[in-house]
């Protein structure tokens, strides 16, 4: 999850791809079931944390119009390829035995990252990044358990709003459109205070029910503001983020 909050993202990208291939480079001279494993597992959590780093700086650099598109292609040549390595297996097992066949797939995978490193930089200056509304949602639980790219996405539709001293910014008894977090200032609810790095609404969001409390502005100072639509589909979208916002409303039941 912390991928969400590096400003770079091709150096993790390319490195992942490299310790992916590796592993397969040597594989062809173990004689140990267990060592075996142990590599295979190594290549299966370079190959995942590579998809991550990149579907997170594919989203950063596509305008969001065509994001959905740019993945489906991304899905589409995914699924090519496990149909191409489902056919090619018995030929390269046929060809080097179990172990050798891992062979030409490691110097694949190796040559690919190499080459990978000009168009993933290119990418990474051109990325946006929001570094500062990243760092005011980073220590909120259930959005640091979202898979990152989810986090960087609600990154960029928030919003931010001014408040003034003594304004209510949410009213007991209204239904809830909104999840805040204090960017500067601080803020009372129910006698609780809160202050920078802290959210508040999920409570009223998750449930569909009207605030609890006011939240009062104690002077002036600014809010991110996620929209009701956007913050849903991010908790929902992520079963940890969920159980933890649920857990989050239960133990606090916040306003």
């Amino acid at each position: 999850a912390g991928l969400a909050y590096r400003r770079r993202l091709g150096p993790p990208v390319v490195m992942a791809m490299a310790i992916a291939g590796l592993p397969l480079l040597v594989m062809g001279g173990v004689r140990s079931l267990v060592v075996a494993v142990v590599l295979i597992a190594v290549f299966g959590l370079g190959d995942r944390f590579s998809m991550v780093a990149s579907e997170t700086l594919l989203q950063r650099t596509i305008d969001g119009t065509v994001l959905a598109r740019v993945f489906a292609v991304s899905e589409a040549v995914m699924l090519l390829g496990y149909s191409a390595g489902a056919a090619g297996a018995p030929l390269l097992v046929a060809w080097g035995g179990a172990g050798g066949a891992y062979l030409p797939l490691g110097i694949v995978i190796v040559v690919l990252a190499v080459l990978a490193w000009p168009l993933v930089r290119t990418l990474d200056e051109r990325a946006e990044f929001r570094a500062d509304v990243l760092e005011l949602m980073h220590g909120i639980e259930f959005i640091d358990a979202m898979r990152p790219a989810a986090i960087d996405r609600l990154s960029n539709r928030v919003q931010w709003r001014e408040v003034a001293a003594g304004e209510v910014v949410v009213r007991a008894g209204e239904h809830a459109d909104s999840f805040y977090v204090v960017a500067q200032g601080t803020f009372t609810a129910a006698g609780r205070t809160l202050v920078r790095g802290e959210g508040f609404g999920e409570r009223a969001l998750l449930r569909g029910s009207p605030h609890r409390d006011d939240v009062t502005a104690l002077g002036p100072g600014w809010l991110l503001r996620i929209r009701r639509d956007d913050f849903l589909a991010a908790v929902m979208g992520s079963a940890d983020g969920h159980a933890i916002a649920i857990g989050v409303d239960q133990a606090e039941g916040r306003a």
